[in-house]
């Protein structure tokens, strides 16, 4: 079962993924007129401080719970592991994604550096697709 703080945690690597993403698309994006410049900065400061705000609650929900519980030892819920892993491995496959899209084209096919992009990203839906036979096991 997810705690609170799982749920914060897992909330905030989402908002660090857009954030990642979002500097990407303002960072490969040559023609931008200033609204959207300043908009895209901005989002991307709101990002940031969103994630400084989330980590802030963390770990005032972390000193807490630890007042609150004892430690529990290696009683841990193994679904909980596989899915938190699962849902690590999905992000590594799509930024593998967007990194590929982003910096090769079909001309780039016998380059070293996107035959290894393409390796990265083979092994990251492998894991994966993995992950996730293994989790619809133990569920």
């Amino acid at each position: 079962m997810k705690t609170p703080l799982d749920m914060l945690q897992h909330i905030v690597a989402q908002i660090s993924e857009g954030n990642t993403l979002l500097e990407m698309i303002y960072k490969n994006t040559e023609e931008m007129n200033e609204e959207t410049d300043c908009g895209l900065a901005c989002l991307i400061r709101s990002f940031d401080k969103t994630r400084e705000t989330a980590y802030a609650y963390i770990e005032e929900l972390a000193k807490n719970e630890k007042a609150v519980q004892p430690p529990r030892g290696n009683s841990d819920n193994i679904a909980d592991d596989v899915f938190y892993a699962t849902v690590s491995a999905a992000k590594l496959r799509e930024l593998a994604h967007v990194y590929n899209e982003s910096y090769f084209s079909g001309k780039d096919s016998d380059d070293a550096d996107c035959l290894m992009a393409s390796l990265i990203f083979d092994n990251a839906i492998k894991v994966h697709d993995l992950l996730k036979s293994i989790e619809v096991k133990l569920c």
